[in-house]
């Protein structure tokens, strides 16, 4: 048997590619922070023993996506709110400075520069991989 980190059991894995491909009962096997192999469940539980077996009966994994979703609107407060263990204590703190009245001083251009980067990278995928939102 292989021998890797984390195995993770789905009840559905789309791959990035081939496009247009859902894989019912497959399992990601990840070795050194990285994919290393894509496979039928049952085969993977015959092939390979892990550090971590994870059960997402389910679950849709989506292996490779990177999730660029953003908030242009609020990319300005980067690093100026702390992360919170809890949604709400985080957008309370996210908006208590236009709460209490008081002014922070964005820096536009760079948040413009930035923001500008992460769209193009997003349009770009969009139209490469042919997604339809």
């Amino acid at each position: 048997m292989k021998r890797v980190d984390t195995l993770l059991h789905a009840r559905w894995v789309i791959p990035v590619e081939p496009y247009n491909v859902a894989l019912e009962h497959h399992s990601i096997a990840i070795a050194d922070g990285r994919i290393a192999a894509l496979l039928p469940s049952v085969d993977a539980r015959r092939e390979y023993t892990a550090e971590a077996e994870i059960e997402l009966p389910t679950h849709t994994l989506i292996p490779g996506l990177v999730n660029a979703h953003v908030h242009l609107e609020l990319s300005w407060m980067r690093g100026k709110v702390a992360p919170g263990d809890s949604m709400p204590g985080w957008a309370a703190r996210l908006m208590a400075p236009s709460v209490s009245g008081s002014s922070v001083s964005p820096s536009p251009r760079k948040a413009q520069t930035r923001d500008l980067l992460v769209s193009f990278i997003c349009l770009a995928s969009r139209y490469r991989l042919n997604l339809a939102w």
